[in-house]
């Protein structure tokens, strides 16, 4: 496997990096997209994207403006600026040559996954979503702690920053990534009221547009999940049309990052066998709850 960190340019010209894996012994023909979630990075995925290389190819990591690859000296955009920035990436790395390809997000990343699809039917031919985030979960996100961020951009300006209300281990039960720096950072996450409430806004509108979802469909839904609402991945689920393929795992015991948990390449057994095996409306399978 070989990974490298490449370039395109942002909606506004703004240079921002994407991971590009590529396995040379590999036969797979269909790339895949893959979007972290907020404060995320490829590099935290490359376990798991590795284990996909039998079936996908080449595999793209497109971190979210300000975080992972695009962390330095970067400022987190809103929705509409991150959108604009995926699209450009799709125009220049992608192309209109490219075959379609595989789209994957979690959370965060997979509600603007979502939109992807919607606005782009055409360049994708299936959708991947791991615990997407279509609402915050409330044993995290009280509505204290949102009060809170509304008050303080009311009287502190646009500039009045939070920080997140979880740390890693609200996202993850794996002892190896409990111990490893890496994951925590020397100061907690903080971001603007302004950024959690657009991107919120953005996460709603995403599960309503599950309804128009049109491509073959897999969601992997963590039961256990501290940071987003599983009913309403389960919501989003429901919502596909009738007809339109579909699959829906849920793991009982997981917690939100799927691929961080100690039980990931179970997830990523789940979505080989799902690359290889297409679905078609009459083998669509139902929400199974394991």
């Amino acid at each position: 496997m070989t990974f490298t960190v490449q370039t395109y340019k942002g909606s506004d010209g703004q240079v921002l990096r994407y991971g590009k894996l590529v396995d040379s012994a590999s036969q797979a023909s269909t790339p895949l997209v893959y979007v972290p979630g907020l404060g995320g990075s490829v590099k935290g995925a490359l376990h798991f994207l590795e284990a996909l290389l039998p079936v996908y190819g080449p595999i793209y990591g497109v971190d979210l403006r300000g975080f992972g690859l695009n962390s330095e000296d970067i400022t987190p955009g809103d929705a509409q600026q991150t959108l604009a920035d995926l699209t450009c990436f799709l125009d220049e790395v992608m192309g209109e040559d490219s075959p379609p390809a595989a789209l994957a997000g979690i959370s965060l990343g997979a509600a603007f996954s979502v939109q992807l699809a919607i606005k782009y039917p055409e360049r994708f031919r299936s959708l991947c979503l791991f615990a997407p985030a279509f609402k915050p979960s409330k044993k995290s996100f009280s509505p204290g702690y949102t009060w809170k961020n509304i008050l303080g951009r009311v009287f502190l300006g646009e500039r009045y920053k939070t920080p997140l209300p979880y740390d890693i281990t609200s996202i993850t039960r794996n002892p190896e990534v409990l111990a490893d720096p890496q994951y925590f950072g020397e100061k907690p996450l903080q971001l603007t009221a302004d950024y959690l409430l657009d991107v919120d806004r953005l996460c709603r509108h995403s599960l309503t547009l599950m309804q128009q979802i049109s491509m073959s469909t897999l969601m992997v839904i963590p039961g256990a999940d501290l940071v987003c609402d599983p009913e309403a991945m389960r919501q989003g689920y429901q919502s596909i049309p009738a007809g339109t393929p579909k699959q829906c795992k849920e793991f009982e015991v997981l917690y939100h990052d799927v691929l961080l948990e100690p039980e990931w390449s179970e997830v990523a057994d789940l979505v080989k066998t799902w690359a290889v095996e297409p679905l078609t409306e009459s083998s669509s399978r139902p929400l199974r709850v394991e």
